[in-house]
């Protein structure tokens, strides 16, 4: 039997997607010089993207373990790593060379300053690593793969005991040092003892992540009536609706992180148990394409707020009307890119071997 899409994940990626393009509507410039607040604090939806990905870590690690890999620690490491990067380099990249146009047709860089632009594709800029930060979402990115890095041997080596023993400790004390003292979860990019707040929540969220997949797993051992899931995909529903609402629409509730912390646990378990009531029925070609877009559009918001800041025939508009062009420019412009790699990749794997034997003796022949 074919194993059902979970459109039910799919569908909650693009939502949480919007929040994050609606909290850089921040840096559109107002003519009149204001600067405006609203949705700032919608940089929350990240919390859910470092969710999902450690959900799907544990997911990942546990399938290896029914399979008996038995790869030397450095080398599942390193495959599980380089797997994730291939997936999204090609949006990377691709958001990166329009930055990068964009910039040399309106700044006058220097060299050096170039230069430091490319650094956004060492995926080392929450290592410190100074950059011009062109692809506004790429640190997300980087924090991620440095704390799968940390989270990934961690949980392959201690498999239950990780998910059910360190990751609670994790979230208990880095977490909770983090909410008590990082200026805010949603400022990555300020440095809280040794590292960025990106990478010290990508490590508390990756081994909550973990735990979420264990509370999920337990979840679908449960026959559950209808009454059930739908209560089930109720408290789902409305602990993800608290989170993007409370954060849209108010400015001030750093002080709940925890509380939208442990919603978004909740939601992310209830999504992943595949017993929401509407499970069957997200699973369809155009939820999976919607979480398709999510990823070029959480990396694609940025090149219209730079357009309509710096071409000139959007200068003088108002900030709604730029607001609207931004949104919709996002959305159309992620939608084409993923045309655009399908297509790109298709060529690729045709010419791939024979570019490949220009440089690299084929030893299977």
């Amino acid at each position: 039997m074919k194993k059902k899409h979970n459109g039910v994940v799919s569908i909650w990626k693009f939502i949480f997607a919007l929040p994050i393009l609606l909290h850089h509507f921040y840096a559109i410039n107002d003519v009149t010089g204001e600067k405006h607040q609203l949705f700032i604090c919608g940089a929350i939806a990240v919390d859910f993207f470092f969710l999902v990905s450690g959900c799907l870590l544990a997911k990942k690690v546990a399938s290896e373990e029914r399979r008996q890999d038995d790869r030397p620690l450095y080398l599942a490491t390193k495959d599980f790593i380089f797997g994730k990067i291939k997936g999204f380099y090609p949006y990377l990249l691709f958001s990166f060379l329009i930055f990068l146009g964009i910039s040399l047709v309106l700044h006058n860089r220097t060299s050096w300053e170039l230069l430091g632009g490319f650094v956004d594709l060492t995926l080392l800029q929450m290592a410190g690593l100074p950059n011009l930060g062109y692809v506004g979402g790429a640190w997300f990115l980087s924090s991620m793969i440095i704390g799968m890095l940390v989270i990934y041997p961690l949980a392959k080596k201690y498999k239950k005991n990780f998910s059910l023993v360190i990751a609670p400790l994790i979230v208990i004390f880095l977490g909770g040092y983090m909410i008590k003292t990082a200026p805010s979860l949603r400022d990555a990019k300020a440095w809280i003892i040794f590292t960025t707040v990106g990478n010290a929540k990508a490590i508390f969220e990756l081994a909550a992540g973990c735990i979420v997949y264990e509370i999920s797993e337990w979840l679908k051992t449960i026959s559950f009536t209808k009454i059930g899931k739908f209560a089930l995909s109720l408290i789902g529903t409305l602990s993800f609706a608290f989170v993007i609402s409370v954060n849209l629409l108010k400015n001030d509730v750093r002080s709940f992180d925890w509380l939208f912390i442990m919603c978004l646990m909740l939601g992310v378990s209830i999504a992943f148990s595949e017993q929401t009531l509407f499970f069957n029925l997200a699973d369809n070609r155009l939820f999976f394409f919607l979480e398709k877009v999510s990823a070029p559009l959480f990396l694609n918001n940025f090149v219209f707020i730079k357009i309509t800041n710096e071409f000139a025939p959007f200068c003088q508009m108002a900030w709604a009307d730029k607001c609207k062009i931004v949104f919709v420019g996002a959305i159309l412009l992620s939608v084409m890119e993923l045309y655009i790699i399908d297509g790109i990749q298709a060529v690729w794997r045709k010419i791939k071997k024979p570019i490949k034997g220009i440089f690299i003796v084929d030893k299977t022949i």
